[in-house]
């Protein structure tokens, strides 16, 4: 019977196909078990010889490392997640908030574990076929989500509940058992967008497209909101209502022959739950 609570989360993780690596733990003397008296990830570095490499989902591996390692934190791999990694100390909840004025609170709603440094993972999952790197902000560079907000997703982990914090609080859940959500398409575009595509428009939310574009936007606009009905997994005959009705709030109204092409081809060009960021050169093109 498994008694260890760090083994007990670990082997969770495992069930949901997330690999897992034993990580360093702070000691009680707000030292980190590595040893290194300048140690600057107090608790959140690997203690395995090989590092993220080692990470796996064997129970029978997890188990041994716990076996050796009882207090040893847990690190899990974000390969397959994209996980938001909010840190107000650095004005990342100011960010966030931004962000969610913009796009809307569909931005919070998944998977979320507080943080031993009080900040917030919101974890997604990540959209298949689509690469996500790792964000990290550094004096001087802020991320595309904004100052504090970071982002663990490809090549990267987190350092995951119930594992310790420096500062002597532990992480936890807020709703464990919570499956994490698809990446909301504003997530997806701000992380995807390469940065010549950054300056030639700023993301637009549907329910703008759907209160009407100007002459000059009209065409990106309604292969831009197909994409998003597309990526949204909308069905055609809900998907086909809006666009027709973007099409008529535009200025002046658009085709709707022409606005249907738009959709059409975003529904053949994409599978559900994908689409790629819509540049003005794609929509131009998309018949």
């Amino acid at each position: 019977m498994v008694t260890n609570r760090m083994l007990e989360a670990a082997l969770r993780y495992a069930e949901r196909g997330w690999p897992v690596i034993p990580l360093h733990t702070p000691t009680d003397y707000d030292r980190c078990s590595c040893n290194n008296t300048d140690c600057a990830r107090v608790g959140k570095h690997p203690r395995t010889q090989h590092g993220l490499s080692d990470a796996t989902t064997d129970p029978k591996t997890i188990g041994k490392w716990w076996s050796q390692w009882p207090k040893a934190n847990i690190g899990v791999i974000t390969n397959d997640l994209v996980v938001i990694d909010i840190d107000p100390r650095h004005g990342g909840d100011e960010s966030y908030r931004d962000l969610i004025a913009k796009h809307g609170q569909g931005l919070t709603q998944t998977l979320t574990a507080v943080t031993g440094g009080g900040g917030q993972h919101l974890i997604f999952a990540r959209p298949d076929g689509v690469h996500i790197g790792n964000v990290a902000n550094r004096p001087g560079y802020a991320g595309p989500l904004g100052p504090g907000v970071d982002v663990r997703a490809y090549g990267g982990y987190i350092v995951a509940p119930p594992s310790l914090h420096q500062s002597g609080t532990r992480y936890q859940w807020e709703e464990e058992g919570e499956q994490p959500a698809r990446l909301p398409l504003a997530l997806y575009e701000l992380l995807t967008a390469r940065p010549e595509r950054q300056v030639e428009h700023e993301t637009v939310s549907a329910a703008d497209i759907l209160n009407g574009v100007d002459a000059g936007g009209r065409d990106w606009a309604l292969f831009r909101l197909a994409a998003k009905l597309r990526y949204a997994d909308v069905p055609y005959d809900w998907a086909r209502t809006l666009v027709l009705e973007a099409a008529a709030n535009a200025r002046p109204p658009f085709p709707a022959n022409e606005a249907l092409k738009k959709l059409d081809s975003a529904y053949r060009r994409y599978e559900a739950g994908k689409g790629a960021f819509v540049g003005n050169g794609e929509s131009r093109h998309a018949e």
